[in-house]
């Protein structure tokens, strides 16, 4: 019964091998672009967002939860815990079957 089973494993691992040996070959054969990719990314924005200039709803939506975040940390609106941890351990017949000495 092992040797079957070490057998299916091996098997299996010579046709994992087998499969990533074709997609090298085929990734080899692909034509690859000249050069890296670029992305065309906007330049990011040289004036502070208050700056007079009308906002976006993305903005205001960064802006508003940066407010909410900042009123929260310093009205100190969450729990404050002690750091200890307990642990009661609590009767329970859930395992009663197993432990005959229940």
């Amino acid at each position: 019964m092992a040797g079957i089973s070490i057998g299916v494993v091996f098997v299996i691992l010579v046709l994992l091998v087998g499969v990533l040996h074709i997609f090298s070959v085929i990734a080899a054969k692909a034509p690859h672009a000249k050069g890296p990719r670029v992305l065309d990314v906007a330049p990011a924005p040289e004036e502070p967002l208050l700056a007079g200039k009308p906002s976006t709803d993305a903005e205001d939506e960064r802006l508003a939860a940066v407010a909410v975040a900042v009123h929260l940390f310093l009205s100190r609106a969450h729990d404050d815990e002690s750091g200890v941890i307990t642990i009661n351990q609590a009767a329970s017949q859930w395992h009663a079957v197993l432990n005959p000495r229940l």
